[in-house]
């Protein structure tokens, strides 16, 4: 079987960036997760791990949330 095209856009992760399909994988797992969190994991810096999940959100793969109590904090989870 052929690889995936790494300019495909599948939502399961095929042809993703390892940053991206990483990212993905760590948020089923943990979610919601941290956007500090998820970056420390990812070894990524805060301000890639920004840009990564405007790029899930802009495909509808993931979402940002309010952590209840604590406004400082932004979680991140998978859409559905």
């Amino acid at each position: 079987m052929r690889g995936a095209d790494p300019t495909s856009g599948d939502p399961r992760g095929e042809g993703r960036s390892a940053s991206d399909a990483g990212a993905l994988a760590l948020i089923a797992r943990m979610e919601p997760v941290p956007m500090k969190k998820l970056s420390g994991r990812l070894g990524l810096a805060k301000s890639s791990v920004t840009a990564l999940v405007d790029r899930l959100e802009a495909e509808g793969l993931a979402e940002r949330v309010a952590k209840p109590g604590d406004r400082r904090t932004t979680l991140v989870a998978l859409t559905a």
